[in-house]
Parts: C-alpha cells; structure tokens; sequence
C-alpha cells in the first residue's frame, strides 16, 4: 500500500506542476498577443490619421484655389 500512496502521491505533485506550467504558460501567450494586436490597431490607427490629414489638406487645397482666382476675385459683373 505505500508504493500505492507514494504513486498517487508522486502523480498529484506532478499533475499540479504541469498545471501551473500550463496556466504560466497562458499568461505569457495572452500577454505576447494582446501587446501584439495593440500595436497592429495602433499602427492602423496611425495610418487613418495621416490618410484623413492628407485628404483635409486635399481640400483645403481645393478650397484655396478658387479663392485665389483673379475671376473669383473680380468684382460681379466684371468676370464674364
């Protein structure tokens, strides 16, 4: 009965080993993905800036031109 105890034993303790390796393991991994899809959202986000600054730029650029026209700046009746 004591080889039988001493395996029961010896199985438990490993068990809980494997157990604890198991779920450190899961810690790490979450930690290492959840860093990595933060910096993938940030990089998109940047990205979305910088088409949205460029195409107000855009515009503002379209806007500007015409502003600028020596027929916009005419006085009425002049620019025909």
């Amino acid at each position: 009965m004591p080889d039988r105890a001493r395996f029961i034993a010896v199985f438990a303790l490993s068990a809980l080993v494997l157990l604890a390796a198991t779920y450190g393991y899961y810690r790490v991994e979450v930690g290492r993905i959840r860093e990595l899809k933060y910096r993938e959202i940030s990089a998109v986000g940047e990205l979305k800036a910088a088409q949205i600054k460029q195409w107000r730029e855009e515009r503002l650029a379209d806007v500007q031109q015409p502003a600028i026209s020596p027929s916009f700046l005419a006085p009425p009746g002049t620019r025909w």
